[in-house]
Formats: structure tokens, sequence, C-alpha cells
């Protein structure tokens, strides 16, 4: 949050969740709207729009349908910093190659719940494991080295609270480097339902979130509001 990013949105999701915001990104009704672009033209728009070094975020619907990985090493090559972020439900070996990896699963509010073995998968698939032996304190772990990782839940109510708490619970199985951040972001209006974005309504959502994790002593989370959503609605091209 507040770094610049130059964002590249990928049209096709697996998912149809209730809450999109980007369905434009998601349905197929809007693939005439959609380009289709070799690496190399991809990146000569982010040249055009920003010269490295900078941010690229690979964003959708969801990118880890496609194979991205020469545009993220020709992209480095050039000095740009590649992240990803995907709700983890398909898991690439190109994952290895970014920056920065942000896995949303999806809570129970969406009605496409990302399962946290899911969750755990695509993580995994960002790095190399090794097995840490058991012993007669510890059970036997697994050590997976990758990228720097961020688990971004988008908290609506109290059952995706819950559904955060309980990814949360299954991480210290693995031993992950460097450590995982964990992210709750209180979850923008559902346009789909013909909602607009309500700033106040937001900002309530994000007091109950605080509160709700403090209660539980939960301080090592990061709690954000929808900070592209307070400044811009659901514009695009922001």
């Amino acid at each position: 949050m507040g770094v610049p990013t130059l964002f590249v949105r990928f049209g096709g999701c697996d998912y149809r969740c209730s809450w999109c915001d980007s369905l434009y990104a998601v349905l197929p009704e809007y693939r005439d709207t959609w380009e289709k672009l070799e690496p190399g033209a991809i990146l000569d728009r982010l040249f055009a729009l920003a010269e490295p070094p900078s941010w690229v975020t690979l964003s959708g619907g969801n990118p880890a349908l496609f194979d991205l990985t020469d545009l993220i090493l020709e992209g480095q090559l050039h000095g740009y910093k590649f992240a990803l972020e995907t709700q983890g439900s398909i898991h690439k070996p190109w994952f290895r190659h970014l920056d920065h990896l942000t896995v949303s699963p999806k809570p129970p509010s969406s009605g496409n719940v990302t399962t946290p073995r899911e969750t755990l998968l695509a993580l995994c698939a960002a790095g190399t494991a090794t097995t840490i032996a058991a012993t007669t304190e510890t059970p036997a772990r697994v050590s997976v080295t990758r990228p720097p990782s961020t688990v971004k839940i988008v908290v609506f109510d109290e059952d995706d609270y819950r559904y955060a708490q309980a990814i949360r619970d299954l991480v210290p199985a693995i031993a992950f480097d460097p450590p995982l951040e964990f992210c709750l972001s209180v979850g923008n209006a559902r346009p789909s339902q013909g909602e607009d974005p309500d700033p106040a309504a937001l900002m309530d959502r994000y007091r109950w979130l605080i509160d709700r994790a403090l209660a539980d002593g939960w301080h090592d989370a990061r709690i954000t509001p929808q900070l592209h959503v307070l400044l811009y609605g659901n514009r695009r091209g922001v």
C-alpha cells in the first residue's frame, strides 16, 4: 500500500465471486474489450507508462490461468519487479520467479470458497521445499524457501473472519522463508448486486475488523481498508 505500481490485468477467471469489482475482466461477454498481447508488447506498454525500476502487479481475473514466465523474466532483465495477485485456486511453477506473491483466498461471503489446502499449495508452488526431520519434541515439518509472500483475505463479516483464522492456523505446519505476512482487508461494496461503494460503510467495517482482531490478540496481521476504493471508487484506469 502506498507504493506506485503498474497493473497488468488479465481476462478470465475460474471464480465468480458475488462481490467482484472487476467483472469486466472476468465475464466472457466482455471478451471483445480484451487485447491479446505478447510479452514484448506488454513490456512496451509498461515502458510507456513508467520506466524501471518500478513494480508491476499481475492481476485479473486470475493471472494464474496463463504462463507468464517469459513476461516476468524478460521484464526483470529490464529492471521491473513483479508481483502477482491470485486466489490460489491454480498454482504454477512460474510463481517462484516472482518478486512478491499475494495469495488472496476467497472467504464464504464470495460464494466461491478457496480451501486452505489450495492456499498452501499456491504458496508452496512459489518456492523450493525441503523436509525438516521430526524430533521427540516436534513433528516433521516442511520448509519452503520462496519469494516474499502475503496471504490477503477480504473480510466482510464474522464468517469471513473465522475463515481467515482457519487459514492462519494451518500455516505453522510449514516453515516459510521468509515468513508469511498476513493481511486482512475489509470488503468493498457488492457492485454485482447494484450497490455503489460507500466510503462511510467501508470505514465502519474497517473499525469493526480492527476491534475484532485486537480483541483476539491477533497482532501480527496487517489490517487495511480498500484504499483504492476510498480514493477512486470502482473506476477503471486509475
